[in-house]
């Protein structure tokens, strides 16, 4: 399966021959303008669109156009779709946040099954960690290989398989606290 780097989202049509304004979230305008192919998230997964204007217009806005897109109704039933590029494309000193693109996924346990949606990706002396609401709680879980299954982008969900009792750490009662009233 091929992986793709997360460049942005088309936000509106611009102008009368099927141009689109889009939000980025990478901005490197050099790697941006190399770009021949980006690839949109749609309902049937990763579709190539030929690139035939790519413009920066502020960091982290630009104008875009596809041979494939020639008219402002085209271009608006591309509204709020993301766009990609192969990750081979990007560098890898340039990406990393990689993990950055994973908030708003699901988080889903092979054990506990459905955790919660991912918050943040907090940054910890010695490694990453996802923070989940989860239970009401905040659930803070290590990002380490041993613990990520796989991450489907098409579903926008990470799987993990989480030793056991982790959770509980953050969600179960301790009823051998003492009482305050004593």
């Amino acid at each position: 399966m091929a992986s793709y780097y997360k460049i942005g989202k088309i936000s509106k049509p611009h102008g009368v021959k099927g141009q689109m304004q889009a939000q980025l979230v990478f901005d490197d305008e050099d790697i941006l303008d190399e770009q021949e192919v980006f690839f949109l998230l749609l309902g049937t997964g990763y579709v190539p669109y030929f690139v035939t204007e790519f413009r920066m217009t502020a960091s982290d806005k630009a104008i875009i156009a596809f041979e494939e897109v020639t008219n402002p109704e085209k271009a608006n039933k591309l509204r709020d779709v993301e766009f990609y590029v192969p990750l081979d494309a990007i560098p890898e000193e340039l990406r990393e946040n990689d993990w950055d693109q994973i908030i708003g996924y699901k988080c889903i346990d092979k054990r506990d099954g459905e955790i919660g949606i991912i918050e943040d990706i907090l940054e910890a002396p010695s490694q990453l960690l996802l923070s989940i609401k989860h239970k009401g709680k905040e659930v803070l879980i290590p990002l380490v290989d041993a613990f990520v299954d796989t991450i489907d982008d098409k579903a926008k969900t990470l799987y993990t398989n989480l030793p056991e009792g982790l959770l509980e750490v953050y969600t179960s009662t301790d009823s051998n606290q003492p009482d305050d009233a004593d």
